[in-house]
């Protein structure tokens, strides 16, 4: 019985791969952050980064960053950047707190907003993503889908 258990473990961690491109992946702070084959997280400060960083796939901010991340200095280069955005650990807000002028996380609180919200500007328009964390998932299930939409 020990071993069927043990099997059902291994079968569900091998199909929680990413198994698409490798990808560089910015974050603010990557302590915690699921380890995942393929994807290199690359630590990174806010105000360093460009709209067209083209060593970058994407940027994940976290939580420990939101209050810095939330700065009207930063609107104009969510509104220009070339490459996804995400934020995790948000439910609580709406992401339109750090992407709006004048907005912020003290006046955008949602109790029903997803655990991950994203974007990719695309033609003029931002494509948004979400993933809602039940309780039954874990981080790396979360943050692969996150990365397979990346790669597509």
């Amino acid at each position: 019985m020990e071993r069927a258990e043990e099997k059902s473990a291994t079968n569900k961690d091998e199909e929680l791969r990413y198994d698409g491109d490798h990808l560089t992946v910015g974050v603010t702070e990557n302590k915690d952050l699921p380890k995942i084959k393929n994807i290199q997280y690359k630590e990174v400060n806010l105000d360093s980064l460009t709209p067209e960083q083209e060593e970058l796939d994407a940027l994940i901010i976290t939580k420990a960053f939101f209050n810095e991340a939330d700065k009207n200095k930063y609107v104009n280069f969510y509104k220009e950047v070339e490459y996804p955005v995400f934020f995790v650990g948000i439910e609580g807000f709406k992401l339109f707190a750090f992407t709006t002028e004048d907005m912020n996380i003290e006046n955008s609180k949602d109790d029903n907003s997803a655990y991950i919200q994203g974007f990719k500007n695309t033609n003029g328009e931002k494509e948004v993503f979400k993933v809602y964390k039940s309780k039954e998932a874990t981080d790396k299930e979360i943050f692969i889908q996150m990365f397979d939409y990346i790669s597509k």
